[in-house]
């Protein structure tokens, strides 16, 4: 993730991210902060379901 603040001009500025699933490879650019919390959440939620690791170097679970 990747988090900077742009100029705009005129004493201006606005908040942008940068989001980029390690397993995926899925990258999503935002211009406001519920934008990448949801895209965060969504992806972590999608991970538990799956039985995905969330770190890229740990095992997935075993289904029984």
């Amino acid at each position: 993730m990747r988090v900077w603040r742009e100029e705009l001009g005129e004493d201006r500025s606005e908040w942008r991210g940068q989001a980029r699933h390690v397993l995926s490879g899925e990258t999503r650019y935002f211009r406001d902060w519920p934008s990448l919390v949801a895209f965060i959440v969504e992806r972590a939620t999608v991970a538990d379901a799956l039985g995905q690791p969330m770190d890229p170097e740990e095992k997935p679970k075993e289904e029984k």
